[in-house]
């Protein structure tokens, strides 16, 4: 499932909107998707898990912060999403499944003294990361599909 969150959400330790939280102003606009181990033991209980950074705000061209006023106001530019539809492309869906079974497969970092951690999936977004896979066969509304910001 992908979501995203206001800009005062602060996430939990650990997880990538904590990570953008602490490390990039704000998760606001950000696109997230959720996540579980790939094999947990003990197993991980239905409706917990944790979540990774699909797409950036800059990655598809809003703002998280705007510190050009101290506190929120209605000068505060600041960009945040209220409705998202989002399309993977069908060729590049089970790759987008691989890689995030790939990125829980692995160890988990080690969350900082604020909860953030740094990497691919809390720090770099999936589509950065994957940037080079190209286009679809057919044309694609997503940003992940086009491989392109």
């Amino acid at each position: 499932m992908f979501f995203s969150v206001t800009r005062n959400s602060p996430g939990m330790p650990g997880s990538a909107v904590r990570s953008q939280f602490v490390l990039d102003g704000g998760a606001a606009a950000d696109i997230f998707v959720t996540a579980k181990p790939m094999v947990p033991f003990p197993p991980v209980p239905l409706g917990v898990g944790t979540n990774l950074l699909f797409l950036d705000e800059a990655e598809v061209g809003l703002l998280a912060l705007d510190v050009s006023v101290a506190e929120p106001s209605p000068l505060d530019l600041t960009d945040d999403l209220d409705a998202l539809i989002l399309w993977v492309c069908p060729e590049l869906r089970m790759a987008v499944s691989a890689v995030i079974d790939s990125i829980m497969m692995a160890p988990a970092p080690p969350p900082g003294p604020h909860g953030e951690v740094m990497g691919v999936g809390y720090t770099i977004s999936i589509v950065s990361y994957r940037r080079t896979w190209g286009r679809c066969s057919k044309p694609c509304p997503a940003a992940f599909a086009s491989g392109s910001r």
